[in-house]
């Protein structure tokens, strides 16, 4: 069996292109930077979370007033039909979240 002494170009690129993406969010020019002390709803594998997005780094989030939501109702709704609130801050992994988006204004 021969083993590969360099790492082809095309992983590179695509090191490059995280490292690139990782950086934008961290530097604060868009993804989850602009919604930054917002309330924020995470579509994630298992559960949806809904709090203040308080910190971000290259993997995970910090919520804050968080909540894990068992059932959202309306998605134009206010708030979740079902919801439990978490611990005062709550740490969310990156790589567990299938897409996010800014809440609706809270009564």
């Amino acid at each position: 069996m021969k083993r590969i002494k360099q790492v082809p170009r095309v992983v590179e690129k695509v090191v490059e292109k995280v490292t690139e993406m990782s950086n934008e969010i961290v530097d604060g020019e868009g993804g989850l930077a602009i919604l930054m002390g917002k309330r924020v709803n995470f579509h994630c594998i298992n559960y949806n979370y809904q709090g203040i997005l308080s910190g971000v780094n290259t993997t995970e989030v910090e919520l804050t007033d968080a909540k894990v939501v068992f059932e959202t109702g309306p998605y134009d709704a206010k708030t979740p039909k079902l919801a439990e609130s978490l611990p005062k801050t709550f740490f969310l992994r990156l790589s567990m979240v299938e897409g996010y988006w800014e809440a609706n204004d809270q009564e």
